[in-house]
């Protein structure tokens, strides 16, 4: 986790109370990977993007694997599969 955490290509890891409320986060552990950047909350509020959310117990290897399996587009699949190669590395 920490080398992810670390990733500085546009990557990485947060931990933002608005990035709970934007992806309907009420329990954890969660895992959200979105599919286009986060742009920045403002005075009118926080901007949507599509993502893939999981909630529950589960790894976030497990979490990578089966959205590079199951996802619902090819785009999914590929970012899947890209942070899963970072993850292992």
């Amino acid at each position: 986790m920490k080398k992810l955490a670390e990733e500085g290509r546009g990557g990485g890891m947060a931990i933002d109370p608005t990035l709970f409320a934007r992806f309907g986060i009420d329990a954890v552990p969660a895992f959200v990977l979105p599919l286009e950047p986060l742009e920045a909350c403002d005075n009118s509020g926080c901007p949507q993007v599509e993502a893939v959310v999981a909630k529950g117990s589960a790894t976030l290897r497990y979490f990578l694997e089966l959205a590079e399996r199951t996802g619902s587009t090819d785009e999914v699949k590929s970012l899947a599969s890209s942070w899963l190669a970072k993850y292992q590395e």
